[in-house]
């Protein structure tokens, strides 16, 4: 292993099991990690259906999930509590409703250790010898208040004019249909304003 540095990790069971989170991580929840400068374990699990949410979400749709165009409908709160993130929704911009769960204190009980495969590009969570996404608890997670818009490439912009449109989606249907094509575009049109 490269440096020596453990590619074992700790995960919770609750957030591999309800959201349907796979290891290795995608390069999108890899890229929200390193953005935020958090480990995956330092986001609450009820944070982690907005990721994938809007993960399955662009799926479907056809496009690449962004960092910024995520960003420009969500943020991060507690950050200077030195205790879990909360990923939430910005006034007035939220593509989905609040994700109830019926796991409750459990999950922070309920882990299972990660190990990468030495040598192995699509397990190492390495890459020239650094890790792809802090794999301990930071001390300096970033604080997201919004994504500047007029920043935003035109193609990004466009994605967040477009998503703005929707109605609120349901993040349940979109774990249950994930992968069933004529599951999704069927939700899809029944959604009021498709």
């Amino acid at each position: 292993m490269a440096g020596d540095l453990d590619e074992s990790f700790l995960m919770y069971m609750a957030v591999l099991e309800e959201f349907g989170v796979k290891i290795p991580f995608t390069p999108f929840e890899m890229d929200v990690l390193k953005f935020l400068n958090v480990a995956h374990t330092q986001i609450r699990p009820n944070s982690w259906a907005f990721i994938r949410g809007f993960e399955i979400l662009c799926k479907s749709l056809g496009l690449k999930p962004s960092v910024g165009v995520f960003f420009h409908f969500y943020g991060t709160k507690d950050v200077n509590k030195g205790t879990w993130i909360f990923i939430s929704a910005h006034a007035g911009k939220r593509l989905f409703p609040p994700y109830a769960s019926n796991f409750k204190k459990e999950w922070r009980d309920s882990f299972a250790r990660i190990q990468g495969v030495p040598g192995c590009s699509t397990t190492s969570v390495l890459i020239d010898g650094n890790p792809k996404f802090p794999l301990q608890w930071t001390q300096t997670p970033l604080a997201v208040m919004g994504c500047d818009f007029a920043k935003m490439s035109p193609y990004k912009q466009c994605l967040v004019c477009f998503l703005e449109k929707f109605p609120l989606i349901n993040i349940h249907e979109l774990l249950n249909r994930e992968g069933d094509v004529e599951s999704m575009d069927a939700y899809f049109r029944e959604c009021p304003k498709f």
